[in-house]
């Protein structure tokens, strides 16, 4: 599972979730699960309408309205990313938007998911 905190004025973050699309597009959700958070600092206004403009993307969006998910994963700004495993350990946690890192990560996951 990949777990993407976001928030919708952030370009990086949006540049994140298209590449965790794509990811979930090619691998499909029966092997990886990408679900999309909205940090509590987006307002449920601001949530619902960009929710509709990525209505098409594969990902589960939710909104973290009351920050309970943020404080479990001690996520206090956006993009911030973390990889957990089958057996619910986190594998990996990466937070600020890097494209060769994210291109790695998802090179990665693809060779974990065909073994």
């Amino acid at each position: 599972m990949v777990v993407s905190f976001w928030v919708s004025w952030c370009k990086s973050c949006k540049n994140e979730l298209a590449i965790l699309n794509n990811l979930q597009q090619q691998v499909g959700t029966d092997l990886l699960k990408v679900v999309a958070v909205a940090l509590s600092k987006e307002n449920k206004l601001s949530f619902k309408k960009y929710r509709e403009q990525l209505a098409e993307l594969d990902l589960t969006l939710t909104h973290d309205k009351f920050g309970k998910i943020a404080k479990k994963y001690g996520v206090d700004k956006a993009p911030h990313l973390f990889v957990i495993s089958k057996e619910g350990r986190i594998t990996l946690e990466q937070s600020d938007y890097k494209k060769t890192p994210v291109n790695a990560l998802v090179a990665n996951l693809k060779q974990e998911l065909v073994k």
